[in-house]
């Protein structure tokens, strides 16, 4: 009985070893390979999370300087609209005040003259009147904000570009331990 019993879990384990380890120690050699491709699959995964992080901060962080940016360039535009009214406002006075001041002068000339007085011919009244050139006062321009989807698409391609490279340097080594493991079981 006891003979039996012993015969009985030497063969209960050596049939649990036999599924696991056909070979000599090449299930051992198999777990350790297993235990690899999980440690590579693991890093990958690591490693585009990390390099997906570094894209998506970089492209916030871009975002956020062109909100800033966008911001400063509406206040100039406000500043430049502002002094474009107050331009127009100035023409408009400016327009207004020699037209009367030359009422005023063809008045004046109309009563001097109704009262003897004699005018030189050669006083020109509408140089009297001009004023300095408001027209050629150079205003500011406006500033157009920038398009910055074309810039993020074109950032979104490189990330998926430089994943794409280093998903293809995995597969690669992927590739090699896979015919290195079928290269082995044969010579097993």
């Amino acid at each position: 009985m006891i003979a039996s019993a012993c015969m009985s879990a030497i063969a209960f384990h050596k049939g649990m070893r036999s599924f696991s380890d056909p070979h000599l120690n090449y299930g051992i050699y198999a777990k350790n390979i297993e235990d690899a491709e999980d440690a590579l699959l693991d890093f990958q995964e690591e490693i585009f999370k990390k390099i997906e992080d570094v894209f998506d901060d970089a492209a916030d962080v871009y975002r956020s300087t062109q909100k800033r940016s966008n911001k400063v360039i509406l206040q100039y535009n406000e500043t430049v609209e502002a002094c474009r009214a107050a331009y127009r406002d100035l023409n408009k006075v400016a327009s207004d005040a020699k037209a009367k001041l030359k009422t005023d002068a063809t008045r004046i000339i109309e009563s001097y003259q109704e009262t003897g007085g004699k005018m030189d011919n050669s006083f020109d009244l509408d140089a009297f009147c001009r004023f300095p050139e408001i027209d050629q006062i150079k205003l500011p321009d406006f500033h157009n904000i920038p398009d910055t989807e074309p810039i993020l698409q074109d950032f979104n391609a490189q990330k998926a570009n430089c994943l794409s490279a280093l998903e293809d340097v995995f597969n690669v080594e992927k590739q090699e331990n896979s015919n290195e493991k079928t290269n082995e079981k044969a010579i097993a």
